[in-house]
């Protein structure tokens, strides 16, 4: 390898091609300064840079071109001889109650002034659906792995103080995923949807 070649904002790229970068991390300040330049890198290769600098976070998307309008598809086609990319960055399909919990979330991300949730506040929010006669433990062991599920999707980072109640902070990235104006819309869908497997238990 030549070193010579190095970006110098090459640890801002590689810090967005593992996941949200936030303006804790330490490569944000090179992503600003560089934005431009990391934009049109990306750019080169199909991939969106989705910026969210007021809110401080930041990630990658990957447009298909299948979903893309006819005449950029026959542009890509004709002119650059390309048909599909391969994907690099999956979208990753939200079950059910993954859906609920995000939607859930996003309504309490606008009335905490922390952002962070207690697990007894998750489990509470979650005990409004789920209407099932389950013991305490298997539902407190449902409603955790659950939780762990939406750490894994980036949308909660565990915040564990000793000696207290384990914490979580709803992440910034959870807003752009999460359209407020439809979260009514959404709850209602989900409030048939569950009342509806509840009658059918």
């Amino acid at each position: 390898m030549n070193w010579n070649n190095i970006l110098p904002y090459s640890p801002a790229i590689l810090k967005l091609l593992t996941g949200a970068t936030y303006s804790s991390n330490k490569e944000w300040d090179m992503l600003l300064s560089h934005r431009t330049e990391i934009e049109q890198y990306f750019e080169q290769i199909g991939i969106s840079l989705e910026m969210f600098e007021e809110e401080g976070f930041a990630y990658l998307s990957q447009p298909r071109v299948s979903e893309l309008d006819e005449e950029t598809q026959l542009f890509l086609k004709q002119k650059k001889k390309i048909e599909k990319f391969p994907v690099i960055i999956y979208r990753k399909q939200l079950s059910d109650e993954q859906t609920l919990l995000s939607v859930l979330l996003r309504e309490k991300y606008d009335e905490l002034e922390d952002n962070i949730i207690s697990r007894q506040g998750i489990f509470n929010l979650l005990r409004d659906f789920y209407k099932e006669n389950l013991n305490k433990e298997k539902e407190e062991k449902h409603y955790q792995q659950l939780i762990e599920s939406m750490i894994n999707l980036n949308f909660l980072t565990s915040l564990k103080i000793q000696g207290s109640e384990e914490s979580y902070r709803i992440e910034k990235i959870l807003k752009a995923k999460v359209d407020i104006t439809k979260i009514v819309e959404i709850k209602e869908k989900l409030i048939k949807y569950y009342g509806e497997q509840q009658t059918e238990s």
